[in-house]
């Protein structure tokens, strides 16, 4: 995917986009602009995506957008996909050994870092980790995430439009551009 110098992601991906990708650019402008989530807020959650996704070219190409280029948000949405990507595999492995009767240690496995928001609103650090979790498919932490997120107080609203992002950014690295 080649992006043009703008650093406008998002009208870059539909100019740039496939015939075939149109129900595509409709959901990914429609989930950027639902206006439930501020900009930075929903362009964090498209980072946070497409980080997760293993999208590093449109990890960079969000990363420089004009709406967060230069923006410390972009570290907290790194912090939370390493954490949410740790968090997957580890509980997958836990569900499965549990099933096996198998004991799970987790000595010197280090997941506490979720306490520590790095100088960001938990509820933000929160959404980021929900994002990543969606795309990890990691049903376990999505559900933790959601029960953390509405004990925070976070709307409903802004839960729907994380997912709706977590669920188009992805598909954006299966077009052929």
């Amino acid at each position: 995917m080649t992006f043009a110098m703008n650093r406008d992601w998002v009208s870059t991906f539909k100019m740039s986009a496939p015939m075939y990708a149109s129900e595509l650019v409709k959901n990914v402008e429609s989930a950027m602009t639902d206006h439930v989530l501020d900009t930075v807020e929903a362009h964090a959650c498209a980072l946070t995506a497409a980080l997760a996704s293993g999208n590093g070219e449109l990890a960079f190409e969000i990363s420089m957008d004009k709406v967060l280029f230069g923006n410390d948000i972009r570290e907290t949405v790194a912090k939370a996909v390493i954490f949410e990507s740790m968090n997957a595999n580890y509980m997958a492995y836990t569900a499965a050994a549990q099933r096996e009767d198998i004991e799970v240690d987790s000595t010197g496995y280090y997941m506490d870092d979720f306490k520590q928001f790095g100088g960001i609103e938990p509820e933000k650090f929160l959404l980021f980790c929900l994002v990543a979790a969606i795309v990890n498919r990691s049903d376990g932490s999505i559900q933790n995430k959601m029960h953390l997120l509405k004990q925070h107080g976070v709307p409903q609203g802004k839960i729907q439009s994380a997912a709706r992002i977590a669920s188009v950014i992805p598909s954006i690295g299966k077009c052929l551009l």
